[in-house]
């Protein structure tokens, strides 16, 4: 299981790399798109912390510049994957309490919660890739059997 998670982590990072190309190839992203973007990653560096991992404090919706979402795109996938190298299987399963950003508190396993950060980044890539096509823009194809079929 570790493995998948690490898999989907840079499929993900791929994933968030064509997005990051096509926004950067504008010279007038659409603002909709880049606050989307933005915050897919300020979600990633919340997520972690919740972990226990050292990570940015950003706001759930930042005003980031698209100049940096490589940076945040490949520091992600780093803490990421060290996290999921620090850790047991037998630990996706323990108990994980937080708050969200509402203050609001809940108690989820880190198998919950890397699933959310993966399947809440992929969402949140539709919504983009709609955005662009919206604006008369060809979106990246950002398909995992895409990126499957391109690594092997």
């Amino acid at each position: 299981m570790l493995d998948y998670f690490k898999l989907q982590f840079l499929y993900s990072h791929w994933a968030n790399n064509e997005i990051n190309k096509a926004l950067s190839a504008l010279a007038a992203p659409p603002e909709k798109a880049v606050r989307i973007t933005s915050h897919v990653y300020a979600a990633q560096w919340l997520w972690l912390s919740r972990l226990g991992e050292d990570a940015p404090q950003l706001a759930v919706w930042p005003d980031l510049e698209v100049s940096s979402y490589p940076d945040h795109n490949d520091r992600g996938l780093q803490t990421w994957k060290k996290y999921l190298d620090r850790i047991m299987i037998s630990d996706l399963d323990l108990s994980i309490s937080y708050s969200n950003s509402k203050g609001e508190e809940f108690v989820n396993t880190p198998r919950d919660i890397i699933t959310q950060v993966l399947l809440h980044s992929a969402y949140h890539r539709g919504q983009v890739n709609s955005i662009l096509r919206e604006s008369g823009c060809e979106p990246p194809l950002t398909d995992y059997i895409h990126y499957i079929r391109s690594v092997r």
